[in-house]
């Protein structure tokens, strides 16, 4: 088990990484969701009802390289039908040193993580506790597009919030 901490929310069980491998090149490219609901195991090579895989928008690898830290612009996809859904399930997903899709990380449970409204971005930011693994290959790739995207919805946010404060 790896340690998820998602939304300030720290959470432990049916979280599994996938890859364990000593010496392994990755680079972390996704985030899926989708809305499956039967329980994680490192056997999982895929989301159980994948709806969707956006970029990463932003993170890195934290100091001392024991946990990576992923953003995720979370918007509406085509693949969604109907638009609206509840997330119960997160793949991250990434390429290895011999340019494969990889899914290095899956956490699913029952109820929703998220309620994904049609129309509505969802900024997401994740830690991933990586304690166990060897990551000195392991690097974050940053969609510069989505991370633009994701700054201007922060800047929105942060004026909305000054705007009101009492």
């Amino acid at each position: 088990l790896m340690l998820l901490r998602f939304l300030g929310c720290t959470v432990m069980s049916d979280y599994f990484p996938i890859i364990t491998a000593t010496g392994i090149e990755f680079t972390f490219t996704h985030v899926a969701v989708g809305t499956g609901t039967s329980v994680a195991s490192a056997a999982n090579t895929a989301l159980e009802n994948e709806i969707a895989r956006f970029p990463i928008a932003g993170g890195g690898m934290v100091t001392g390289g024991q946990a990576v830290s992923i953003n995720a612009l979370i918007t509406n996809h085509a693949n969604a039908n109907p638009q609206n859904y509840d997330i119960t399930e997160l793949g991250f997903y990434g390429i290895d040193g011999a340019s494969n899709t990889v899914l290095f990380a899956i956490y699913r449970q029952n109820t929703p993580l998220i309620s994904k409204v049609s129309g509505a971005d969802i900024a997401a930011p994740f830690v991933l506790g990586l304690a166990a693994l060897p990551v000195n290959n392991m690097t974050v790739q940053i969609d510069t597009n989505t991370s633009q995207a994701l700054a201007l919805i922060t800047k929105e946010l942060t004026t909305r919030i000054n705007t009101h404060a009492v």
